[in-house]
């Protein structure tokens, strides 16, 4: 490992270091023993502190919490309730700052060591970074962090070290000048509303599209059935609701496939980019994925081939079984055509569009669009 000295701070370059879980462990150590980190996020290079271990300077200013994800962020603050899980799951994670009621004395944030301190704070932040390094420094700690994101994103670590927040910091994780670095939108929740405060990277128009009705198609190795499913179904939907299909997100829908036993990046499968070209579905740039459980966490609506595939979903995921159906409305699996030939292919296309057709229609008369 790479540990050098830039003036007063300890660093560690994660671009050649070569054993990455002890730098998150030694990350881990450093917090524990009442140090400061800066790490890498798409919002710029942060500090990052531990809630119990804050020095005197930071303990009149807001705060602001990195937490995993969705399902933390409310049990800390319950009363986010089932719609600000239910947004906080699509935006994150990303460039969005959440700022969350602190008035109620319910949730696990009161009785965490140190949160005392910041009782009187009407409403706290949270964040939740797409950066891998945060998430991996957290694996190993059962409590947020409070995590001090600059108005001004800093995307050089030299710069980051020399000034600001970075003069506090004792142990650097460095990443170099960071490619991409996005300016957070800062969202308020509050009952069944949000509302954005002040505008990043992503606009409300962004946040918007990533609520959308989600619906994900899955068979076993996403090349035959659910990339045929998706297809089929997006061409469908944007007739009813006379768009283009580039133009679904905007119209509040996401459309997606993914395999239980998928790889990354596979082709759909040769034939069914015949049957795509000759009923006009567009399936020539398709590239297949694993069903995973951010998948599934942000999926409205799940339609599975066979019941083989339900089975194997709510094994893990009891809690969707109100989400996940088979796609057939007769509970009749949906046989996979690999290997067979043009007339095999085309019989299972037919038993899809069928279904789909019938799924549309739903749709749209639930959304009051019928």
């Amino acid at each position: 490992m790479t540990v050098s000295t830039l003036a007063e701070h300890r660093r560690i370059d994660l671009r050649t270091t070569d054993d990455l879980t002890d730098a998150f462990q030694r990350a881990v150590e450093e917090l524990v023993n009442g140090g400061q980190l800066g790490l890498p996020t798409e919002f710029g290079y942060v500090r990052i502190g531990s809630l119990a271990n804050q020095p005197e300077a930071t303990q009149s200013r807001d705060i602001c919490l990195a937490v995993t994800g969705a399902a933390e962020a409310r049990d800390l603050f319950p009363a986010i309730g089932d719609i600000g899980e239910r947004f906080l799951g699509r935006v994150w994670p990303g460039p969005i700052v959440a700022s969350v009621s602190n008035d109620s004395s319910e949730g696990r944030f009161h009785g965490l060591d140190g949160a005392a301190r910041w009782a009187d704070q009407r409403r706290i932040s949270l964040i939740c970074p797409a950066n891998p390094v945060l998430a991996e420094v957290r694996r190993y700690l059962p409590d947020p962090v409070i995590a001090d994101v600059p108005s001004r994103p800093v995307d050089n670590s030299e710069e980051f070290a020399a000034h600001g927040s970075g003069e506090a910091v004792t142990l650097l994780l460095d990443d170099g000048q960071l490619p991409e670095v996005k300016r957070p939108t800062t969202v308020r929740l509050g009952g069944s509303n949000w509302t954005v405060d002040e505008v990043g990277s992503m606009t409300e128009a962004d946040i918007e599209r990533l609520l959308g009705h989600v619906l994900l198609f899955v068979c076993t190795g996403n090349t035959c059935r659910s990339p045929l499913a998706e297809a089929i179904f997006r061409q469908r939907l944007a007739r009813a609701i006379g768009c283009d299909e580039a133009e679904l997100p905007d119209r509040g829908y996401i459309v997606g496939s993914a395999g239980i036993a998928a790889s990354y990046g596979a082709p759909a499968s040769p034939e069914s980019v015949d049957l795509s070209q000759e009923h006009g579905y567009r399936l020539d740039e398709h590239q297949s994925q694993p069903l995973t459980a951010a998948l599934l966490d942000r999926a409205d609506d799940v339609f599975v081939m066979t019941r083989g595939h339900r089975d194997a979903i709510l094994t893990s995921r009891p809690d969707l079984t109100e989400r996940v159906r088979l796609l057939s409305r007769e509970g009749i699996d949906i046989a996979d055509p690999i290997g067979g030939g043009p007339a095999i292919y085309e019989r299972c296309r037919e038993e899809i569009d069928r279904e789909v057709l019938l799924i549309v229609d739903q749709l749209l008369a639930s959304n009051g669009k019928d």
